[in-house]
């Protein structure tokens, strides 16, 4: 059964790949992203201003001097754009669709140790209603999760092996998460103490420091960020439309 299962995924594949290919009309999320990695290989500044775009949405929001999400997932959509034009933004959904279900089979496969459990997952997540969705968008979400799935395997992955790179492969995963979308941040509360656990069992407890050295690029970020932006107020008024 599991060339059936990997049957199934290529054909729902080519089938994504169809779709996202032969799309006409975009979600407003979409050309933001697009507009901005336009902006972004022209080495143009990182914001809507001087878009016409812009002016089909709240200013009070968008109409800043640094776009609120950092330019990871912009900048992927960039280089996409550069080397295949506009084939490119259309690609990069599908492409990523692929390599989230090659995680997850790792990730489980990891886990579990069993190909038969790992082929299970392969086939539940290629027909995942959310994914399906995803798979056919330009979505920060996809490449977010991917990330953070990621540095959760390599914290597996060291577990098992006791490689030190494996803890900062993981943390440069989440901070690549974090640095694509801010929610994943909420994924340290579980990630850090499990991996405390795992260094205290095996008495490495003073290499965790590996595992926040990519986090620089975190605080470059938030300087860079509140440089343009200096009051809490911008974050308030891009979550909460109707604050003052």
């Amino acid at each position: 059964y599991r060339r059936l299962i990997l049957s199934a995924f290529l054909v729902v594949f080519f089938a994504v790949l169809l779709v996202s290919v032969f799309r006409t009309s975009f979600e407003g999320d979409e050309l933001i992203y697009r507009t901005l990695a336009i902006k972004l290989e022209n080495f143009q500044n990182y914001n809507l201003k001087d878009t016409q775009l812009l002016n089909t949405l709240p200013k009070q929001i968008y109409d800043t001097e640094i776009f609120f999400y950092p330019p990871t997932f912009i900048s992927i959509l960039s280089l996409f754009h550069i080397f295949l034009g506009e084939l490119g933004f259309k690609l990069v959904a599908p492409l990523l669709f692929i390599v989230f279900c090659f995680v997850i089979y790792k990730t489980v496969y990891l886990l579990t140790e069993s190909k038969n459990i790992a082929y299970k997952s392969l086939l539940i997540s290629t027909f995942s209603p959310m994914l399906l969705f995803l798979s056919v968008r330009s979505s920060m979400d996809l490449f977010m999760s991917i990330a953070a799935l990621t540095s959760f395997y390599f914290i597996v992955k060291f577990k098992k092996e006791e490689k030190k790179i494996f803890i900062c492969l993981s943390g440069l995963f989440i901070v690549i998460a974090i640095l694509t979308k801010y929610i994943p941040v909420i994924l340290l509360l579980f990630y850090v103490p499990l991996l405390l656990e795992i260094l205290y069992k095996k008495k490495m407890l003073k290499n965790i420091y590996l595992f926040f050295i990519p986090f620089f690029l975190l605080i470059l970020w938030g300087v860079y960020f509140l440089s343009f932006n200096q009051s809490f107020s911008f974050f308030l008024q891009y979550q909460f439309p109707n604050y003052k």
